[in-house]
């Protein structure tokens, strides 16, 4: 039986690099520890695998990471980290769309700048607003400038 049927719909609206933005559902899988029962979409996204499946009405599309702008999901999908350092930023993507809010940074200093932050190896990051999350591929950011 496929594993299809066990994965957590989280709707979402994905930002393509060359085509129309999708609306459809993300299909996360369900971890099972204790402490981390449930994946996110940034945990599905900085995954190694190089697609992702989005449900969308009654077909499935498998996109590429590689293509993702940014994948919009409510603010309750993303893990929220209290010790972590909040700064608000202002970005653009190489679509030249602006998007505003918090990130999260969980290094140690010295190395906890917004720079470092940006500089880690994972593709996606999160930010934050009051209404609304987003999931940004690190690679379609052109600038960041911090509020």
């Amino acid at each position: 039986m496929s594993d299809w049927a066990r994965t957590r719909r989280v709707p979402c609206r994905v930002v393509l690099s060359a085509d129309e933005p999708l609306a459809g559902d993300l299909h996360l899988q369900p971890l099972g520890a204790p402490e981390h029962p449930l994946e996110t979409p940034l945990e599905m996204l900085n995954r190694p695998e190089r697609f992702f499946a989005l449900a969308v009405d009654d077909d499935v599309r498998l996109l590429s990471k590689d293509a993702v702008r940014a994948v919009s999901v409510e603010p309750d999908h993303l893990e929220s980290h209290p010790l972590a350092h909040r700064v608000e930023v202002h970005l653009r993507t190489d679509d030249g769309i602006d998007y505003r809010g918090a990130v999260e940074i969980e290094l140690a200093p010295p190395a906890n700048r917004p720079l470092d932050f940006l500089n880690q190896p994972e593709p996606f990051f999160a930010l934050q607003s009051d209404d609304r999350s987003w999931c940004l591929n690190r690679h379609r950011v052109l600038w960041v400038r911090p509020l």
